[in-house]
C-alpha cells in the first residue's frame, strides 16, 4: 500500500527538490501570495480571524488554511519558501490520503487507479501550481480528498465524519465557492448512508451511540475551526459573514450555458486531455473542442455505468454491487453541483475561479474507471487470463506515472514553484525606507497606495517591513486585503506613498512629498506634511460659468459638499458628464494674498480628467491630468500646476476612462501663504 501511495507522489518530487535545493531568500513574492504570507504571519500571533481577501472587498469565511500552514512557515524561519513547502506537503498528503481511502474502501486495484489518476492530475497542475499557496490553487487537491472522504462516509460510516468536517471547513473558509458542492456531497452521502442502513428511530439512536466518538470529534473540529470567524462576526458590525451573506444575496448571474460549459469542461476533462498530452506532447486543445467532447463522453459514461452497476452485479475483492453505484452517484451529483455553482460566479468566468472543478473531474473519471475495473474483473475471471490483463493494466498505469513525473521535471525550469530571488521592492525600496525609518525613530509607517495595481508591490513592501520588526499600516480602503490588524490608527510615525511613473511625476510637483527611492517604474515618496492639503484648502470657491453635455445641477461641483470617499460615481452630490465632449468651466476667485497653486478634485476614480486653463475664458491650454485613484468610486485627489497661478478660468473635461464620468466637487489649493 505504501508503494502504491508513493506512485501518486512521484510527480510532486521535482517541485520538492526545487524548493529544498534552491536558496531560501527572506522574501521573494509580492501580489496575492505576499498577502497570504501576511495572513500566515497574523496566524502565528493568533490575530487572524478571517480568510483570504476577495476582489469584491470582503474576506473568505475563515483562517483555517493559514493556521494549517503556519507551523511549517515558522519552522522555515518565516521565509517565503516555507509557505510554498507547507502547501506542497499539504497537497502531497492529500494525494496520498486519497489513495489510502480508495484502498480501504475498494481494494488494491482501486488504490492503483487512484495513484495513477493523481499522478496524471499532478502533471496537469504542473510543478508550479503544486506548491502555489494562493487559495484558488492550494485547495484543489484537498478538495479532491474531501470528495473521497465523502465516499468513505457512505461506504464505511461515520468514522470518516471528522475528516469530512475538517477538510470541508478548511475548504469553505479558504474559498467560499466550495460551499455549494461540498454541501451537496455531504448531504447526499449522509442520505445514502442512512438509506443503506435502513435506519429506524431505535436503530438510529444505537447507531449514534456506536459512532459517538467520531461524531463528538467532528463536532469539536467544526467548533474549533469556526470559532475565529464567529468571534470576528460578533466583534464587528457588520461582520465578515454578514457581508458575505449580503453580497451573495444581492447578486444574480448573467452567464450563458455555453460560457459555463466551456469553463467547466476544460477542468472536467483535465485527466483525459493530460493523458493525451503525456503520450503526444504536442497535443493542444486551445479551442476546447476536446474538452467539450470528453465532458459529454463522461456524462454518457456516468449514466451508462450507473445503470449497469445498478441492474447488474460487479465484484472484485472489496468492490461490491453497492460500492461502485455510490461512487458514481456522488460523482454525478458533484458534477451537477459544480455546473450550477459555476453559473453563480459573479463577474467573468476567469480560469482560476473554476480551477477547483478539475477535482470533480478526477472523482468522476475515477468512478468510471473503477466501474470498468470491477466489470473487467468479472470478465477476466471468466476468461481465466487475469494475470496477463492485470500485468498489461499495471504496465500502462506505471507508464503514465513515469510520464507525469518526467513532464513535471522537464517543465521545472519554465514553471518553477517560486522564484528564488527577491524583487526590486524588497532589495531597493524596502532597505531605503527602513533606513529612513530608523533614522527618524519611526516603527509604524503608513503605506499609501497611489495607483491601481499598486497593491501588488505594496504587499511585498509591507511584508518585508514586517519581517524586519516594523509594523506598517495601510489606509482603510486597503484593510480588506491587508487585514484589520494593519489598519491605520492615525498615529503612525510617518507616511509614505508608493507610486507609478505618472503619479510620481505629479507628486514631484508637490511641496508635501519628497522622493525617497526609485526601483524601475516604482517610486517611493515620503509625505513630509500630512496636513498640507487640509491646511492649504482655501475657503473661497470657484464659480461655475458653463457646462456642456452634463446632467444635474451644475452648481454641485462648487457647493462645498464633498461626498464620503468611495461613494458611487453617480451619487446625488455628483454632476454627471455624458461623454468625452462634456466639460464644466469654472471662474477662479481673486484671493487676496494667495495664489491658486492647485485643485482638489472629487471625481470618479479611474477616468482621465484633463484640466485646461485660460486667462480670458476664450483660449484654453492643457495644464495636465487629475491623477487617477486606485480604489473605486468618487475619490478626492490633488492636482498641481504652475499654470494655475496666472489662470482666471478652468475647464475640466473627461478624455477617457470607463465611460461613467462624474465630478462631485472642485476646491482650490493655495500656495505657501494659504490659510
Amino acid at each position: 500500500m505504501t508503494l502504491t501511495a508513493a506512485l501518486a507522489l512521484l510527480p510532486f518530487l521535482p517541485s520538492l527538490a526545487y524548493i529544498v535545493s534552491h536558496p531560501w531568500c527572506e522574501t521573494c513574492v509580492d501580489d496575492d501570495v505576499a498577502l497570504l504570507e501576511l495572513s500566515v504571519r497574523s496566524a502565528l500571533t493568533g490575530d487572524l480571524l478571517v480568510g483570504p481577501y476577495s476582489r469584491f472587498q470582503w474576506r473568505h469565511p475563515g483562517p483555517a488554511l493559514s493556521y494549517a500552514l503556519a507551523p511549517v512557515y515558522a519552522l522555515s524561519g518565516e521565509r517565503t519558501m516555507g509557505l510554498y513547502l507547507g502547501t506542497l506537503l499539504f497537497n502531497m498528503a492529500s494525494a496520498a490520503a486519497s489513495v489510502l481511502v480508495a484502498w480501504r474502501l475498494a481494494g488494491r486495484g482501486a488504490a492503483f487507479l487512484a495513484a495513477v489518476a493523481f499522478a496524471v492530475f499532478a502533471s496537469h497542475l504542473g510543478p508550479s501550481l503544486l506548491a502555489n499557496p494562493w487559495n484558488p490553487f492550494a485547495t484543489i487537491l484537498p478538495f479532491t480528498l474531501a470528495l473521497f472522504l465523502c465516499w468513505g462516509l457512505v461506504e464505511a460510516g461515520l468514522s470518516y465524519l471528522p475528516g469530512v468536517a475538517f477538510l470541508a471547513s478548511v475548504l469553505v473558509q479558504t474559498h467560499v465557492g466550495y460551499l455549494p458542492v461540498l454541501g451537496v456531497a455531504g448531504l447526499l452521502c449522509l442520505a445514502m448512508r442512512l438509506r443503506r442502513e435502513r435506519v429506524r428511530p431505535a436503530g438510529l439512536v444505537s447507531g449514534l451511540r456506536a459512532s459517538g466518538r467520531a461524531i463528538g470529534l467532528a463536532v469539536a473540529i467544526f467548533f474549533v475551526l469556526w470559532l475565529p470567524p464567529l468571534v470576528e462576526e460578533l466583534r464587528n458590525s457588520p461582520g465578515n459573514l454578514t457581508r458575505l451573506a449580503r453580497f451573495f444575496g444581492s447578486q444574480g448571474h448573467a452567464h450563458t450555458f455555453a460560457e459555463v460549459f466551456e469553463g467547466v469542461s476544460r477542468n472536467i476533462a483535465a485527466l483525459p486531455l493530460e493523458m493525451a498530452r503525456l503520450l503526444v506532447p504536442s497535443t493542444s486543445d486551445e479551442r476546447g473542442h476536446g474538452a467539450g467532447t470528453a465532458t459529454l463522453l463522461l456524462v454518457a459514461l456516468l449514466v451508462a455505468a450507473g445503470v449497469a452497476s445498478a441492474v447488474g452485479r460487479v465484484a472484485e475483492g472489496r468492490l461490491t454491487a453497492r460500492t461502485v453505484p455510490a461512487l458514481l452517484a456522488l460523482s454525478a451529483a458533484v458534477f451537477v453541483a459544480a455546473f450550477l455553482s459555476a453559473n453563480q460566479v459573479v463577474g467573468p468566468l476567469l480560469a482560476y475561479l473554476l480551477a477547483w472543478v478539475s477535482g470533480v473531474g478526477v472523482m468522476a473519471w475515477f468512478g468510471v474507471a473503477l466501474f470498468a475495473l470491477a466489470a473487467s474483473g468479472n470478465l477476466v475471471a471468466r476468461a481465466r487470463r487475469g494475470g496477463r490483463a492485470r500485468a498489461l493494466a499495471v504496465g500502462l498505469g506505471l507508464s503514465f506515472v513515469l510520464l507525469a513525473t518526467r513532464s513535471n521535471a522537464t517543465r521545472l525550469p519554465s514553471q518553477p514553484p517560486i522564484s528564488a530571488t527577491s524583487l526590486p521592492v524588497h532589495t531597493e525600496l524596502a532597505p531605503k525606507l527602513m533606513a529612513y525609518l530608523k533614522a527618524h525613530g519611526a516603527s509604524r509607517p503608513l503605506v499609501r497606495i497611489g495607483f491601481a495595481g499598486g497593491w501588488v508591490p505594496a504587499a511585498g513592501l509591507v511584508l518585508q517591513l514586517e519581517k524586519n520588526a516594523f509594523a506598517p499600516a495601510v489606509e482603510d480602503d486597503w484593510v480588506f486585503m491587508f487585514g484589520s490588524e494593519r489598519r491605520s490608527t492615525g498615529r503612525e510615525g510617518c507616511a509614505v506613498a508608493l507610486t507609478d511613473e505618472p503619479l510620481a511625476a505629479e507628486l514631484s510637483k508637490r511641496p508635501d512629498h519628497a522622493l525617497l527611492a526609485r526601483a524601475g517604474e516604482l517610486s517611493l515618496f515620503v509625505v513630509t506634511d500630512p496636513r498640507y492639503v487640509d491646511d492649504h484648502t482655501l475657503r473661497e470657491r470657484p464659480t461655475v460659468i458653463a457646462v456642456h453635455e452634463t446632467s444635474r445641477e451644475p452648481s454641485l461641483v462648487a457647493d462645498g459638499r464633498i461626498p464620503p470617499e468611495g461613494s458611487p460615481w453617480n451619487a446625488p452630490e455628483a454632476l454627471i458628464l455624458k461623454g468625452p465632449a462634456s466639460f464644466v468651466a469654472l471662474e477662479l476667485p481673486r484671493v487676496a494674498g494667495h495664489d491658486v497653486a492647485g485643485l482638489l478634485v472629487t471625481a470618479d476614480h479611474n477616468d482621465d480628467y484633463r484640466v485646461l486653463v485660460s486667462t480670458d475664458g476664450l483660449a484654453f491650454e492643457d495644464a495636465g491630468a487629475v491623477p487617477l485613484a486606485p480604489m473605486v468610486g468618487l475619490r478626492s485627489r490633488a492636482f498641481f500646476s504652475p499654470r494655475l497661478r496666472e489662470a482666471r478660468f478652468v475647464r475640466i473635461t473627461p478624455r477617457g476612462g470607463d465611460g461613467s464620468y462624474s465630478i462631485a466637487e472642485v476646491r482650490l489649493l493655495g500656495g505657501a501663504g494659504a490659510r
